[in-house]
């Protein structure tokens, strides 16, 4: 939490930003809205129609929905295309590095996941040859399409 505190005004006012910069147990940690801040206030002035002890909360930007859906990638090996089944947005290291290698045209892969600030980020390294597969020297760039990302990032 990041606390900001600007005045006194003229009128003696002060105004404070309560910003919550993170959202502990929820990933992205831009996800999921913060309770609204309830304000309790104690002051009173001795005019009836003096408002100088109200306090008022807004909220300037809300939190994002949660990142979910599917994407695919496909790899072009230089004669041919091949796609994965549709991919979920959280899917695991291993569980990719599973799919990738069900391609007929990727041979063995090394695949790290990696948390950003708004979801997973995967690398994939081309690493050796399978029994009948070799990916080696420059290759093509593996190439990821939307199939229904939606959410923080999506």
């Amino acid at each position: 939490v990041r606390v900001e505190r600007t005045g006194p005004s003229q009128e003696s006012e002060y105004n404070w930003a309560v910003t919550f910069e993170s959202n502990p147990g929820y990933f992205p940690p831009s996800t999921r809205d913060v309770d609204l801040l309830e304000g309790i206030s104690s002051l009173e002035t001795s005019v009836p129609t003096d408002n100088s002890g109200a306090i008022s909360i807004s909220s300037t930007r809300e939190g994002d929905d949660r990142l979910f859906g599917t994407f695919e990638l496909s790899y072009n090996d230089g004669s041919a295309v091949a796609t994965t089944r549709p991919l979920e947005s959280f899917i695991s290291a291993e569980d990719l590095k599973a799919e990738l290698e069900r391609l007929p045209t990727v041979g063995q892969v090394a695949v790290t996941r990696s948390q950003s600030l708004v979801g997973y980020e995967w690398t994939v390294e081309f690493e050796s040859c399978s029994e009948t597969i070799c990916n080696e020297g420059d290759l093509l760039l593996l190439e990821a399409t939307d199939i229904d990302l939606q959410g923080c990032g999506g």
